[in-house]
């Protein structure tokens, strides 16, 4: 198993790079994000991979940062999400902004990558709900983090409250942080919390956060 890649750009395709190391080159396939990233040819280059092996090939898949490489493997495990799927998912939605889609049920930003119809996109939120959850509130989406154990994150089921307090993902803003542990404190769960209030201030990010509590608190006890 190939994890990572590091040496020179020889040549930068449509959706591959070609890296020489040591006299090797490896064609490596990429997002568009992680391809905008990439050293000018000539220069070197260091790439998270993710080998691809099937029947009739073998592929590496290069990501600019740990966390992508994730995503592509959460995205990857969804019927009918294929390498090139969960690449144009990649390119065209920001991490934040995937997670925060999927979490509020929202597939209009899943459905612009190219070749990704609605069918595929209301799988991704089904299937993957539960998960950009835990993601939401264990992890920092910054795409110089760590990665993290995908089998922990497929595992974990609850959380404590306290745990809740000190936890909540700081790629959120203050706003919604407040707003997700006024409702722990209230009694309500966590990933409940976290569900409602990213979507409530995603739909309108000017709301203060006395209206945003009280309107997670409208939602979440109509459910």
């Amino acid at each position: 198993m190939i994890g990572k890649i590091k040496g020179m750009v020889e040549t930068i395709g449509t959706d591959t790079v070609l890296v020489d190391v040591g006299g090797i080159g490896y064609i490596i396939n990429v997002s568009s994000i992680t391809k905008n990233s990439l050293s000018a040819v000539g220069e070197e280059v260091s790439l998270f991979t993710e080998m691809m092996v099937r029947e009739d090939s073998i592929q590496l898949v290069g990501f600019a940062s740990c966390m992508e490489k994730d995503w592509f493997r959460l995205l990857i495990s969804v019927q009918g999400v294929g390498a090139k799927a969960a690449l144009a998912i990649l390119g065209a939605v920001p991490l934040k902004q995937l997670s925060r889609s999927i979490i509020s049920g929202n597939p209009e930003y899943i459905i612009s990558a190219p070749g990704v119809g609605p069918k595929i996109a209301k799988r991704i939120l089904l299937e993957l709900a539960q998960k950009a959850l835990l993601i939401e509130n264990n992890q920092d989406l910054d795409p110089s983090h760590k990665s993290f154990d995908t089998n922990e994150v497929f595992e974990e089921n609850t959380v404590s409250s306290h745990e809740g307090e000190s936890q909540i993902g700081s790629e959120g803003s203050n706003v919604e942080q407040e707003a997700i542990l006024a409702l722990i404190k209230l009694g309500y769960e966590r990933m409940a919390a976290t569900r409602v209030v990213v979507k409530i201030y995603s739909e309108n990010e000017k709301l203060e956060i006395s209206d945003l509590i009280r309107l997670s608190l409208q939602q979440i006890s109509g459910d």
